[in-house]
């Protein structure tokens, strides 16, 4: 489907108005993910993120053959590895759509316990039936209001997931309730480079928790565009033969199919990924 050099269509102009008002931003958004999950049928999508490719000073993964497929994707979630060591400890993932990460960081990184949580009823379904790890559990949750009790985890991480929240800040403080004293909060996700861009959540947090304080940031727009450019040409055959064309183009935006606006916007710098790890200070 050539997407190169055209017009938005009011379809897609439509969907980004409406993920421009934050009090329809949520609702708008679990719709797209459960939708989704109806009509996946037999291609496993376990991933929904833009992947990941480092340059050959990162030491890529090594994963069993079965999960080579998903490479791109999983490197994502590899880089919490780098910040801290999750063998033993009791970890949440806000946001965790169809699964796959959290299922990969069970399985190679031993936490004790990992939890996700998620606002799509559908992908929650999806991922208790799919993944079924000792190690690792799912529940139905809301990011704003996360259904867990204070001091709970040593760590929590929210992986391209924040920019559909009403409120980034009210997550930011709900994650530092949740976590331990000197737990570690791994975070990556889009952001717009111009405030006045409301497609998405400004995922600064201008107001951080006081006990959450940032000790790493990075950029890593450009090697998640490499990771889209090498997904791009089977992402693209799988979509367009679970959506029906009128809801393809808005798709293939969602995804960042190369000629999308979406895709433009991330290799022009208009749209950026960063990374941040913040670490939660010990009460005095």
């Amino acid at each position: 489907m050539d997407m190169s050099h055209r017009k938005q269509s009011l379809l897609v102009k439509a969907g980004n108005l409406l993920i421009s008002v934050p009090a329809l931003r949520k609702a708008a958004w679990k719709w797209s993910y459960n939708d989704f999950s109806r009509k996946d049928r037999g291609t496993s999508w376990d991933f929904l993120n833009y992947g990941y490719l480092g340059g050959d000073d990162e030491p890529a993964p090594l994963l069993e053959a079965e999960d080579e497929r998903n490479r791109y994707c999983i490197q994502l979630y590899h880089l919490i590895s780098r910040f801290v060591d999750l063998e033993g400890k009791v970890v949440l993932e806000v946001g965790c759509g169809r699964g796959g990460g959290l299922a990969y960081l069970a399985k190679y990184l031993k936490p004790k316990l990992i939890t996700g949580v998620d606002i799509a009823e559908n992908a929650i379904g999806y991922c208790k039936q799919t993944h079924r790890a000792e190690n690792c559990s799912f529940r139905l949750g809301e990011a704003e209001h996360l259904p867990f009790e204070d001091a709970t985890f040593d760590v929590v991480l929210n992986v391209e997931s924040s920019h559909c929240y009403p409120s980034v800040e009210r997550f930011f403080h709900d994650v530092a309730r949740v976590l331990r004293d000197d737990g570690v909060f791994f975070w990556a996700d889009l952001n717009a480079a111009r405030n006045d861009d409301k497609r998405i959540s400004n995922v600064g947090c201008s107001t951080l928790p006081p006990t959450l304080t940032m000790t790493y940031e990075e950029d890593i727009t450009k090697k998640v565009v490499k990771a889209m450019d090498l997904m791009n040409d089977d992402r693209e055959r799988a979509l367009l033969s679970m959506f029906p064309k009128v809801m393809r183009e808005v798709t293939l935006e969602n995804f960042g199919i190369k000629g999308s606006e979406f895709y433009d916007d991330m290799v022009t710098g208009k749209i950026v990924y960063l990374m941040r790890v913040y670490r939660k200070s010990r009460a005095s």
